[in-house]
């Protein structure tokens, strides 16, 4: 995954979890997929390019697979670079497709352009819509006394290389990436929405 300097602080949150997804060889709770697997159309289990430029992406969202339709049409920078999520393989769309799908079903927690990531996407909904696996949150307000018992014990080679949990962080709000509006994203066109 590109993790590169120049991308907004939302994508390289949102990357890191697809690279944790990728690295840990997470897959479907139910399915067994791929996260690639879950976009459509695809030819042996990978994703091709579509000659509509339409795509479906399966996702859970609220304890069901949700069949999310979006186009492959991605936002840029002043520089015509893509925002979104993307491998150093410039041709491999599925992370930009799977970050546009993730967007459009979790649009209606949209209210301003000053919301934080949790009260867009949620933390750990990635990982949740992309594996179905349920997020434990644990609050952590003293890192000496309550972090290093509970990282000892879920960073531990039973649960590490038996992959019986899975870890990611995140910082209070004050330190948390925003994500841009969708006025920033489509020029002030909300054609943004979820679909079952």
């Amino acid at each position: 995954m590109n993790l590169g300097f120049c991308m907004p602080l939302y994508t390289k949150w949102v990357t890191s979890q697809f690279q944790l997804t990728k690295d840990r060889n997470m897959t479907d709770v139910d399915t067994n997929e791929k996260i690639w697997q879950r976009i459509f159309p695809q030819e042996n289990g990978t994703p091709v390019l579509s000659p509509s430029g339409k795509y479906w992406v399966k996702l859970r969202f609220m304890g069901k697979d949700r069949l999310i339709e979006i186009d492959d049409r991605m936002p840029c920078d002043e520089q015509l670079k893509p925002i979104l999520p993307r491998t150093i393989n410039i041709n491999e769309l599925w992370p930009q497709l799977l970050m546009k799908a993730l967007l459009k079903v979790y649009s209606y927690k949209w209210f301003h352009e000053n919301s934080f990531f949790d009260k867009e996407v949620g933390d750990g909904s990635i990982i949740y819509s992309l594996t179905g696996m349920i997020p434990e949150h644990v609050d952590i307000s003293n890192f000496e006394k309550d972090a290093i018992q509970l990282f000892k014990h879920t960073l531990s080679d039973e649960h590490y290389f038996g992959q019986k949990s899975y870890m990611t962080c995140y910082c209070d709000n004050d330190f948390r990436p925003k994500l841009p509006s969708q006025q920033q994203f489509y020029g002030g066109k909300s054609t943004i929405s979820a679909k079952n």
